[in-house]
């Protein structure tokens, strides 16, 4: 009747049944916010060490690349305010600078949604594997800059900028070497989950002719029956 070929109102999804329709887990990139989430490869049913280190490495490598920006807008703004105009030199290495960061955060991203995937056909190496050993160059780097630094400090003393560019550095090589130890913390899981994954057994068919696949289709003869 009518009443059958009506149509239904629609229902919105529940929490629960939103999780069983897409059943990749979104990460929240602040705690507590539904609206900016990146998906992930992992599912609500994945390991839970895996989910918890997988919230860390994504929310670190956004902290790092916004800091990366933020320094830099920072730094700008105190040249300007010191009367030192902008030059092409800049402009250039801005543009590098916010590429490579990029980049790098694309890599990071990449490697959690992925579960790691291998970069290219031709390389074992996978995303978040390239993630990890960019921040190892990172501390290092970070770690010879603090160094530079702290041999100014000691030399020409505590001037207040000189003290600014220490704390600076300070944490940034704090941020990364915990980045790097996440990213690490996430691999070693990654792996260890698929050393412990069940194996799949797989039933190989023998292969067969397609006269022999015609007769097993064919109904048997009366003569076949009465025997």
């Amino acid at each position: 009747g009518t009443g059958q070929n009506a149509e239904r109102p629609t229902e919105t999804m529940s929490g629960d049944e939103e999780a069983v329709a897409n059943p990749l887990l979104e990460i929240p990139l602040l705690p507590g916010s539904r609206r900016m989430r990146i998906a992930t490869g992992f599912t609500r049913e994945d390991n839970p060490e895996i989910l918890r280190l997988s919230t860390m490495v994504l929310r670190l490598a956004i902290l790092n690349f916004a800091m990366i920006v933020f320094f830099r807008v920072v730094a700008r703004v105190w040249t300007l305010a010191s009367g030192q105009p902008l030059g092409t030199d800049w402009i250039v290495g801005a543009v590098i600078n916010l590429g490579l960061a990029s980049l790098v955060l694309w890599c990071g991203v990449m490697g959690v949604r992925s579960r790691n995937r291998p970069c290219l056909r031709s390389c074992s190496c996978g995303f978040l594997t390239a993630f990890y050993l960019i921040y190892l160059l990172f501390c290092c780097v970070s770690l010879l800059l603090l160094a530079s630094v702290i041999r100014v400090l000691v030399h020409f003393g505590p001037a207040a900028f000189v003290v600014w560019i220490f704390l600076v550095r300070l944490f940034l090589l704090a941020l990364r070497i915990a980045t790097a130890v996440y990213s690490h913390r996430l691999l070693v899981a990654i792996d260890r989950d698929k050393i412990n994954a069940p194996p799949v057994h797989i039933a190989l068919a023998s292969r067969s002719s397609p006269d022999d696949a015609a007769a097993a289709r064919e109904p048997p003869s009366e003569s076949e029956e009465g025997i």
